[in-house]
């Protein structure tokens, strides 16, 4: 029988069943992810192998990491982002997690993370007065934990030849912050000006007017004509003019 009300009930029908379908389809592809503490680890050892590149020769590793209970976030194409509380992370002891799902934010952590940074450390081996160059017999490497230190010396190459601004105790930390780099001319020294064009090169005897490392622009006495010029420091006891 296919009578007007048969063909209504038949398409009403067909309609329901395809409405059905399409919830089923749509809770099929919908569903959720459980995110669980062994992930979040990941997560946060992961962005510390990305930050290793700023510390070279250090062993950086969380020692803690707070255990959060699973939670769930809709399915879908999952990126994390972590950010530490303080703007030094080898001082941060909070770690921002933000958890997108396709783009959009599904989730906001603050956990407490310790992190621990081990590091050979430039250590005095002696009492060294202030204004001392510091040779390669002036201390120890050391393996200690930096993430309590201002700017710790990792370089031993680095730190030979550099110039102490105060004072330092046998056992005490070199920091960067107190180093600087001596001049290679000082004031009152004789040093050799040289004025050179192609391959002639013309030199005379001066005598610096003050202090100039590498590179420094500084004051000159030409000893021959008593004039003071500006020069370049090239090399100790060494300055360079324009010819």
């Amino acid at each position: 029988m296919n009578t007007p009300l048969h063909r209504i009930l038949r398409r009403g029908l067909l309609s329901l069943l395809l409405v059905l379908a399409l919830s089923q389809a749509a809770g099929a592809t919908g569903g959720t992810t459980t995110i669980g503490p062994e992930r979040i680890r990941q997560v946060l050892n992961n962005y510390l192998r990305q930050q290793q590149p700023r510390f070279p020769g250090a062993d950086l590793r969380f020692r803690e990491i707070q255990t959060l209970p699973p939670f769930t976030v809709p399915a879908g194409r999952l990126s994390w982002e972590v950010t530490p509380g303080h703007p030094n992370i080898l001082s941060s002891q909070r770690f921002n997690v933000i958890l997108r799902a396709d783009g959009q934010v599904v989730k906001n952590i603050s956990l407490r993370a310790v992190l621990e940074a081990l590091a050979p450390v430039a250590v005095a081996r002696t009492d060294l007065p202030r204004g001392a160059i510091i040779g390669p017999d002036d201390f120890d490497m050391v393996t200690m934990e930096i993430g309590s230190l201002r700017q710790p010396c990792l370089d031993e190459d680095a730190l030979v030849g550099k110039k102490l601004r105060r004072g330092m105790t046998m056992g005490s930390v070199f920091s960067q912050a107190m180093l600087e780099i001596p001049p290679l001319v000082k004031r009152g020294e004789m040093v050799t000006i040289q004025a050179r064009k192609g391959p002639l090169l013309l030199t005379a005897r001066g005598q610096a007017q003050e202090n100039g490392r590498d590179g420094d622009a500084i004051r000159v006495k030409n000893l021959s004509s008593n004039k003071e010029i500006i020069a370049t420091v090239t090399a100790p006891l060494a300055v360079q003019v324009e010819f």
